[in-house]
C-alpha cells in the first residue's frame, strides 16, 4: 500500500535526521543542527499525520474537510 511505503520512507527519513544530528564540528555546530531538527521535526509531523490517515482511512468521513465537513473534491488530501 502507497501509504505504508510512505510511513516507512519517511520513519526512515526521521532515523537519518536522528543519526546526523550527533556530534559535529563547533564551527557548523549551531547552524546545521538547527536545520537538521527542524527538518525532523516536521518529518516527524508528517509521519504523525500520515498515521492518522492510516487509521481513519476506512471510515466514511475520510476525505472531508475538518472544519466544514465537505468532501474533498481534488481527491489530493495533503499529509
Amino acid at each position: 500500500m502507497l501509504l505504508d511505503r510512505e510511513i516507512k520512507k519517511t520513519a526512515a527519513i526521521i532515523e537519518e535526521y536522528r543519526l546526523s544530528s550527533g556530534p559535529i564540528a563547533p564551527d557548523d555546530a549551531i547552524n546545521n543542527r538547527s536545520i537538521v531538527q527542524a527538518a525532523q521535526r516536521t518529518a516527524e509531523e508528517k509521519l504523525t499525520k500520515l498515521y492518522h490517515m492510516k487509521d481513519n482511512i476506512d471510515s466514511p468521513d475520510f476525505g472531508n474537510c475538518a472544519r466544514c465537513g465537505v468532501k474533498n473534491s481534488s481527491g489530493a488530501i495533503d499529509p
